[in-house]
């Protein structure tokens, strides 16, 4: 009988016939990991998996809009006031207005920090210096006298933040608010705004806004919903705050 020649190819090609039948055909790990694992592709995709950091966030459109606003108590608001008060005027002070370093000095008319809608829905207290003494019989206070100064200081807490690694929140505390003042000044001064200066200042010292002055318009609002009021453009605290 003839010796056979097989070539090496041949030989190779049969072994691995051979080794299919006996231990079948290797499996697709890469693939089989995928398919088992929906996070890898896109970790930020829609997935089942429970610690991604990627999944639905509420904050995800605007992670540094401002959160509504906390409730607060009472005891809480005038507890967050006291210890925030020395930073309001610190930051009021930096505009230079001759106000911001006086008004606290004056009599204040509210018991407790309350609530404004009209001032952003924040915490606000009610000073008055000795010329607008005739502020403190509200609805009866009748015209005020030029030299007349009003003035509602500011703030807000934010609630707890549902986005924990959002680093654009001050969640759950107290944040700085504006100053707002209004000033009587002498007949002929401003008759569109019933001779009242409407000034705004900032957290930080910035004027946001001054009647007849920087910004003007900006403070026009301002002029505008105090003209609805039938008290010489004087809106006065809730009563259970007297």
């Amino acid at each position: 009988m003839r010796p056979v020649n097989i070539s090496r190819s041949r030989m190779v090609g049969a072994y691995l016939v051979c080794a299919l039948a006996v231990f079948g055909a290797p499996r697709a790990v890469h693939a089989d990991y995928h398919a088992a694992n929906p996070c890898t592709a896109n970790p930020c995709a829609a997935n089942p998996c429970a610690a991604n950091p990627c999944a639905a966030n509420p904050c995800a459109a605007n992670p540094c809009a401002p959160a509504p606003a906390a409730e607060l108590s009472d005891a809480q608001a005038a507890a967050i006031y006291e210890d925030i008060a020395a930073e309001l005027r610190a930051g009021y002070a930096k505009s230079d207005h001759p106000v911001t370093t006086a008004y606290f000095k004056w009599k204040r008319y509210n018991k407790t920090p309350y609530v404004s809608a009209t001032h952003g829905g924040r915490y606000v207290n009610n000073f008055a210096n000795d010329t607008a003494k005739a502020y403190g019989r509200f609805e009866k206070a009748g015209v005020m006298p030029a030299g007349s100064i009003v003035v509602k200081d500011s703030f807000r807490v934010a609630p707890a933040n549902p986005c924990a690694a959002n680093p654009c929140a001050a969640s759950g505390k107290a944040q700085p608010g504006p100053l707002f003042i209004m000033e009587k000044m002498q007949a002929g001064f401003s008759p569109e705004t019933g001779d009242w200066r409407y000034t705004m200042i900032m957290p930080n010292g910035a004027v946001f806004g001054e009647t007849k002055g920087r910004n003007a318009d900006k403070v026009r609002f301002c002029a505008e919903c105090h003209g609805g009021s039938e008290y010489d453009s004087l809106f006065f605290l809730p009563e259970e705050y007297r």
